[in-house]
C-alpha cells in the first residue's frame, strides 16, 4: 500500500593495498582510470577517505566531503611499487578507524579494499578484524586485482585472456583472505 525510498548518505574508505604491486605501466594506467571514475559514482552528500598503508599515521586522505580531494588521493596516491608488506588485516583494521566517532546512525559505512588479497603477518587476527568491522558497523567489499605477473593462471574467454581468480589468489600460501571477513 505504501512504498518509501530513502537515499542514505555514505561514508566510504578506499583501501588500496597490494603486496605485489600494481603491475606494468599499461596496467597501472588502466587501474588509475578506474580509480579516477570511482568517486564520480558517489553523491554530493557522501564522504570518502583513502588509505594505502597499514599505519594510522600515514592516511592519504582523512574522511572528507570534498570528493575531488578523494579522487586525487586515489589517483595520485596509488603506489607504482609494492607496499612491501602483506599485513592486509592490519590495514583493514586501520580503515575502520577513519570513520567519525561516535557513529552517525543516519549514515552508512563501507570499506572498499582494492587489493591483491595477500595476507601474512598481521598482528590483527581474522576474528579480531571481524569484531572491529561489526563494532564499527561497517560493510567490507573486496576488489581482487590481478595485474601483471602475480602468479594468476589465465584462461581464454571469447578469444581474449582474463585472469582466473579463485580462492588460491592472494593468500595462497597461508589460506588467509579478506573473503572470510566479507562472508562473516
Amino acid at each position: 500500500r505504501e512504498f518509501q525510498f530513502e537515499t542514505t548518505p555514505l561514508d566510504i574508505v578506499f583501501l588500496t593495498y597490494a603486496k605485489s604491486g600494481w603491475g606494468p605501466a599499461k596496467d597501472i594506467n588502466d587501474f588509475r582510470k578506474g580509480l579516477n571514475l570511482a568517486p564520480a559514482e558517489l553523491r554530493a552528500m557522501d564522504r570518502g577517505a583513502v588509505l594505502r598503508t597499514d599505519s594510522a599515521s600515514k592516511v592519504d586522505r582523512q574522511m572528507t566531503d570534498d570528493l575531488e580531494k578523494v579522487r586525487r588521493a586515489l589517483v595520485f596516491g596509488t603506489p607504482h611499487v609494492p607496499t612491501g608488506y602483506d599485513h592486509l588485516y592490519d590495514a583493514t583494521r586501520v580503515a575502520t578507524t577513519l570513520f567519525p566517532r561516535p557513529k552517525d546512525r543516519t549514515r552508512r559505512r563501507s570499506i572498499v579494499a582494492i587489493t591483491d588479497d595477500i595476507e601474512r603477518g598481521s598482528k590483527c587476527t581474522l576474528a579480531q578484524l571481524i569484531t572491529e568491522l561489526l563494532e564499527a558497523d561497517t560493510t567490507l567489499h573486496v576488489v581482487n586485482v590481478v595485474l601483471g605477473k602475480q602468479g594468476a593462471r589465465e584462461i581464454g574467454v571469447g578469444g581474449g585472456r582474463i585472469p582466473r581468480i579463485g580462492r588460491e589468489i592472494g593468500g595462497a600460501r597461508t589460506g588467509a583472505s579478506l573473503r572470510d571477513a566479507v562472508e562473516a
